[in-house]
């Protein structure tokens, strides 16, 4: 069972009492169930650099390190990435508020719109890289037990977000809190068969069949899937302030495990992506992606070569920001010998 997000949707806390009263957004949010908490270092922007030419945008990020000290990172948008531009080009813009948390940006004499610094950072050519990558403190389910609900009316009131902000305050003053949201409506079935070529089938090719088009029909119902993508990124990232399923897949007392093995499914694959925030998540227990740890020196190499051709670069530069901006999450539910006894070579025919 394979299942997979939409894309993050990435709040400041503040955003869940200065957004609350706002419809679009809840509509906008009204499948988002899973959320993580993580933390990064505070960038801002420099109020001084930020400057327009012919549409673009110019200007330098701030990213702090202690109290008094901070890093300078220019950006401009408008580069040859289509990810570098915003919709309109750009009359004018200036910092929004004294603490460099979003621009004012006037696209038109009657047209503007406040950008926060995350959207700068998705659609803008800079050189911050490993400086946005994310800490995954917690992740947790909106979708309540007996009530409907969101994330984002989750996240309102949160015993757990109120500890973090309390204790990052006191342990990580130069770093910043964000809620990331997610929708987990996806999901695939994925087949194959290998195993023990040298044992002799039990089943004969009409129920070899049967069994075969049965899981291809297997399917979980919403609450399962925004429960199953819970545990298992809880498993894999193993935040800090997550209590329950770090361990649980070993135990065996999850009951939605429990029901995906009654449906003869042999393991899990729960897809991340956060390619577009270009953010990475990481945690104590899992590193951030990066093409040395996907790919061989020799497929670099060749990445690297299509990269320097033109009609190609676009599609190289995907593919990088893709495949290291995406966690995988692989939860077997047998262990290898068991799958050997219900795998085998024989043949189907329709």
């Amino acid at each position: 069972m394979h299942l997979f997000s939409s894309g993050a949707t990435v709040l400041r806390p503040a955003d869940l009492y200065l957004l609350s009263e706002s419809e679009e957004l809840k509509s906008a949010l009204e499948l988002c169930n899973i959320y993580f908490i993580v933390r990064r270092p505070k960038i801002t922007l420099c109020p001084h650099s930020i400057r327009t030419q012919f549409g673009k945008l110019y200007g330098d990020f701030l990213v702090h390190e202690g109290s008094f000290n901070f890093q300078r990172f220019p950006f401009k948008t408008g580069g040859d990435s289509s990810r570098e531009n915003f919709p309109l080009l750009i009359l004018s813009a200036q910092v929004a508020d004294q603490h460099g948390n979003a621009l004012k940006v006037q696209f038109t004499p009657s047209d503007h719109a406040i950008v926060p610094v995350n959207r700068l950072i998705a659609q803008s050519a800079h050189s911050l890289n490993e400086h946005t990558e994310l800490d995954v403190l917690y992740v947790g389910q909106g979708k309540g037990r007996k009530i409907s609900r969101t994330a984002f009316q989750r996240l309102y009131a949160h015993v757990t977000l109120q500890r973090i902000m309390a204790e990052s305050m006191l342990s990580h003053p130069d770093s910043e809190i964000l809620l990331l949201l997610f929708k987990f409506e996806h999901s695939r079935n994925i087949i194959s068969t290998g195993g023990d070529f040298s044992v002799e089938p039990t089943a004969t090719q009409s129920e070899e069949l049967e069994h075969f088009n049965k899981i291809m029909d297997v399917t979980l119902d919403r609450n399962a899937r925004i429960n199953l993508a819970e545990a298992a990124l809880i498993n894999y990232f193993k935040p800090h302030y997550n209590i329950h399923y770090k361990e649980i897949f070993r135990s065996g007392k999850l009951k939605i495990v429990e029901k995906l093995i009654e449906k003869d499914l042999t393991g899990i694959i729960v897809e991340i992506n956060t390619a577009n925030i270009r953010c990475k998540l990481r945690s104590t227990y899992k590193k951030a992606r990066t093409l040395r740890s996907i790919f061989s020196p020799e497929q670099i190499s060749q990445i690297e070569k299509s990269r320097s051709q033109p009609d190609l670069k676009d599609d190289a530069d995907e593919l990088i920001l893709n495949m290291t901006h995406t966690h995988h999450v692989e939860i077997p539910l047998f262990s290898p010998e068991e799958r050997e006894t219900f795998l085998h070579s024989l043949p189907w025919k329709a």
